[in-house]
C-alpha cells in the first residue's frame, strides 16, 4: 500500500502550482520591457547679474574646502539659542554653531540617517548613507 500525502498539504502542493502557472503566464502577456532612465546632464547655471547679484556676492560661505565633507545641506531649523541644524548629502545632522564673539564657526554631527562609509554623499549611497530631507523644529 502506497502512502498518500494528507489532503491540507495535496491543496497546499496544487495551490502552489496552480499560482506558479498563473505567474508565469501572466508575465508571457505583458510586453514590459524594463531600462535605466538617463538623464540629460545638468546644464550650467546661469551668471548672476542684475539687481539681485549684489545681494549674493556679499554671502559669506561657511566651510568651503572643508575635508570632512560639508556638503549639500537641504534645509535648515534655526533653535531660540542661535544654533542651526541641517542634513547633509552624506546622511549626517549637524549643529552649526555660528554664535558671534566665539571664534570661528563650527558644526558637530549629532545623528546619522544611514550607514557610515567612506563614499557617502554620492547618489547612489543615499539608500545606505541615509539623505535627511526637511527637517522639523
Amino acid at each position: 500500500r502506497q502512502a498518500q500525502a494528507p489532503p491540507a498539504m495535496a491543496r497546499a502542493a496544487a495551490f502552489g502550482v496552480v499560482l506558479a502557472a498563473a505567474v508565469f503566464g501572466a508575465l508571457q502577456l505583458t510586453d514590459v520591457d524594463p531600462a535605466p532612465l538617463e538623464f540629460p546632464p545638468l546644464r550650467p547655471l546661469p551668471p548672476l547679474d542684475g539687481p539681485d547679484a549684489t545681494e549674493l556676492v556679499t554671502v559669506e560661505r561657511l566651510f568651503e574646502g572643508d575635508e570632512a565633507g560639508f556638503k549639500g545641506p537641504e534645509s535648515f531649523v534655526f533653535n531660540d539659542d542661535g544654533s542651526v541644524y541641517t542634513g547633509l548629502a552624506d546622511g549626517r545632522i549637524v549643529r552649526l554653531v555660528l554664535g558671534e564673539g566665539e571664534g570661528e564657526p563650527r558644526y558637530e554631527e549629532v545623528a546619522r540617517t544611514g550607514e557610515k562609509h567612506e563614499d557617502c554623499g554620492a547618489l547612489a549611497l543615499e539608500p545606505l548613507c541615509g539623505r535627511p530631507l526637511g527637517e522639523l523644529k
